[in-house]
């Protein structure tokens, strides 16, 4: 890199994020939520994630597992490049199943074209949920990606996991493991029967 001046801020940016390896056992989400993965995974941490966590088995892109934990009404699922230009749909605790979907699926618009698969009712975290699945073809680099989430509403906020991954080779990979880690997912204080 001949410009030292980005050459610094490369650096520091990179600084900044860290990945440390969670599970296999108990591990918080949060600090309301526990997850018990059988397996391990890597944890992105970086400023400015507030309720998001981000966890991977072989690195990102190749795929992701994102908790979003707490939504507060009014508040969108992500800050999306160009908000102030768009219309960003905010979560409102009185969402109907296919309202979330829809947010999702706005949500992800700003990364590839989404089409939702199917979707279903649920259980997430002790809760009724709704779990859906997606195909999103990524902006760029047109690599099509295969997902499922689950979202569910408690306290009025919204509690959602998502996996994803290239559907060649990483999906089928990681689905798996991913699902094991979200039927694992409790509140903490919850028993784990619950």
């Amino acid at each position: 890199m001949r410009n030292p001046a980005l050459l610094s801020i490369v650096l520091t940016l990179a600084a900044c994020v860290n990945m440390t390896q969670v599970g296999p056992g108990e591990v918080p989400l949060g600090d309301r939520l526990v997850a018990n993965p059988g397996l391990a995974w890597n944890r992105l941490e970086a400023p400015g994630m507030g309720r998001v966590e981000l966890w991977t088995r072989d690195g990102f892109p190749l795929d992701t597992l994102r908790f979003f934990l707490g939504i507060r009404e009014g508040e969108p699922l992500v800050e999306q490049r160009g908000a102030k230009d768009k219309q960003v749909p905010k979560f409102r605790a009185g969402m109907q199943e296919r309202e979330i979907v829809e947010m999702f699926e706005a949500a992800a618009a700003d990364a590839g074209t989404v089409r939702i698969d199917r979707v279903a009712p649920a259980s997430f975290a002790g809760q009724s949920a709704t779990r859906f699945e997606y195909t999103l073809t990524r902006k760029g680099d047109e690599v099509v990606v295969k997902g499922f989430a689950y979202a569910a509403v408690r306290d009025r906020e919204l509690f959602m996991a998502v996996f994803q991954a290239p559907r060649i080779h990483y999906f089928a990979r990681h689905a798996e493991a991913a699902e094991a880690v979200l039927r694992s997912v409790r509140f903490k204080g919850a028993g784990k029967g619950s």
